[in-house]
């Protein structure tokens, strides 16, 4: 695969718009490569139509059926488990850095998207000749993104979609039987 065509911290880096908030975050410590990524998926996801990540955010899981993403109700299955406890720590951790690092970045980064000059597209030459700079398709015609704080649930999906784990398959019921 050519490397223009990954997702990678080089293509946060290289945004026409938010690269160089994406830079300075990243050379500060505030963020580190992954969370440079996810943040870069989470705005072009708010993005919609007008991103040409579009059909790869569309191909990836919106939901996970594990137990992170249980429903109050369903998580109260797990209650006095190993299993409980831990997905409490893990949702409880996750808010911090959603809180303290994800919002505070994104408020950045959403910032920089609304203060980027326009940039000249070419508009006969295919998508993937244009360069990166194009690629991202912001040009004369300007659009709004949503730029308000980052949601738990977009967390959620970024940071387990970028972080491979082994998925457990969800239970369609708990079945208690008497010894």
């Amino acid at each position: 695969m050519p490397l223009r065509l990954l997702i990678t911290v080089a293509t946060a880096a290289d945004h026409p718009a938010m690269g160089a908030a994406f830079r300075e975050m990243l050379a500060d410590g505030a963020l580190d490569e992954r969370m440079a990524v996810m943040l870069l998926l989470i705005v072009e996801r708010r993005r919609g139509d007008a991103s040409p990540l579009k059909p790869y955010l569309d191909a990836m899981p919106a939901t996970f059926h594990t137990p992170l993403f249980y429903t109050p109700a369903e998580l109260e299955g797990l209650q006095g488990t190993n299993l409980h406890a831990a997905v409490t720590r893990q949702r409880q951790q996750l808010g911090v850095v959603l809180e303290r690092e994800v919002q505070p970045a994104a408020k950045t980064l959403f910032a920089a998207l609304r203060h980027a000059p326009p940039m000249p597209l070419e508009d006969d030459a295919p998508a993937h000749k244009k360069g990166r700079r194009s690629w991202f398709g912001f040009g004369q015609r300007s659009e709004r993104v949503k730029g308000g704080p980052v949601t738990m649930e977009e967390f959620q999906v970024g940071a387990y979609t970028l972080k491979p784990k082994r998925q457990t398959p969800k239970p369609k019921s708990l079945i208690l039987t008497k010894i």
